[in-house]
């Protein structure tokens, strides 16, 4: 029997030979639960020291004899994937556990009801590097949260890579024939690697309510349905050649390929109707780097890196967030967590809760 004051400790310290590294491993559960396994490997981190002596190893149990099976230089104790030596670990952004949101406007380039949630997406990916921290399959997971619109829209998004980099691509939804791929699954007719992961919300989700699809008070509420497109890169890639999450993430609408909306700031891909551009509210100006913005500097697609309550059907976005026209005029300089609970940031009665 393991003593009381023993199941005290939460976290052991190993030293790793081979790769000349300590790790932590962690247990989260109270050790004297039986729901407790005791395996220490709830939350692992990783120290490094250069140089290697200047901490001592002195008196630190050793992590394994260095055993590497498929050669990748990363211990099999350390390598979620052993027997594969173009793959080491597993990569979730935001988290493994959570999902950003996406939230689209899709009345540009007018501001309709200004209430973004005619299309609302979580978003996760998860990305399977190699040894050297480079990414060489991706899992793009998109949960459609709802839909409060009167047209239907396409989303996609686009990588920095070119799109000679990507081997395969499975996993979208293209019901409308009007996408047309390349034989490796990226869009035709882009310099930049290009997804389209589904060609009509409509489709993909069932409506059973009409239009509205988790907007409204009234309605019951439908759980998210989850689309996940699996990318193959036929050589590994650095994050800085697939650029920043969420990447570049755009809706198109009402079936016009060209008709695209994206985050602000984000530039069109090449099918964009660049026509469109500084007609009712939006002032594009791409000379000047901007993109998808009003007049008064707003928005017509925002990113969250996590999970919020976006406006009730045209309850306008500001009087859901009384922080969001000063976050967005400022350039996101000001009231960063805008979308946050916090006294006189928001009024609760124009926002969706399930």
């Amino acid at each position: 029997n393991v003593s009381q004051t023993a199941l005290k400790q939460h976290s052991i310290l190993l030293w790793d030979e081979a790769n000349k590294l300590f790790y932590v491993g962690c247990e989260d559960i109270r050790r004297d639960s039986k729901n407790c396994d005791n395996d220490f490997n709830d939350l692992v981190f990783f120290i490094k020291s250069n140089p290697v002596k200047a901490i001592s190893k002195e008196n630190v149990p050793p992590a394994d004899d260095g055993y590497d099976s498929d050669g990748d230089g990363v211990s099999d104790v350390l390598d979620e994937f052993p027997n594969d030596a173009t793959l080491a670990y597993r990569n979730f952004i935001p988290s493994e556990g959570s999902f950003g949101t996406l939230s689209y406007e899709d009345c540009w380039p007018g501001k309709g009801d200004y209430d973004f949630n005619d299309l609302v997406l979580g978003y996760q990916y998860e990305q399977l590097v190699d040894a050297n921290n480079k990414v060489k399959k991706m899992e793009a997971r998109f949960a459609i949260r709802a839909i409060g619109a009167h047209y239907h829209h396409g989303f996609g998004f686009q990588l920095k890579t070119s799109s000679s980099n990507v081997q395969s691509v499975s996993g979208y939804s293209l019901t409308e024939n009007k996408v047309s791929l390349n034989s490796n699954g990226t869009e035709q007719g882009q310099n930049q690697a290009t997804f389209i992961v589904f060609e009509n919300d409509f489709k993909f989700m069932n409506r059973s309510k009409g239009q509205f699809f988790n907007t409204t008070s009234t309605d019951a509420f439908v759980n998210p349905d989850t689309v996940k497109l699996s990318i193959n890169f036929s050589k590994a890639l650095s994050n800085s050649d697939l650029g920043a999450v969420p990447y570049n993430p755009f809706i198109y609408v009402g079936g016009d390929r060209g008709k695209e909306v994206h985050l602000s700031g984000y530039e069109p891909t090449q099918l964009a109707d660049t026509s469109y551009f500084n007609t009712y509210h939006d002032n594009t100006k791409p000379g000047q780097g901007i993109y998808y913005k009003t007049l008064t500097g707003l928005p017509y697609a925002v990113h969250v890196g996590t999970e919020y309550e976006y406006p009730l059907e045209r309850k306008s976005i500001h009087k859901g967030y009384l922080k969001f026209t000063t976050w967005a005029s400022s350039g996101g300089s000001l009231f960063k967590d805008w979308y946050m609970v916090k006294s006189g940031y928001r009024d609760s009665q124009k926002l969706f809760k399930r």
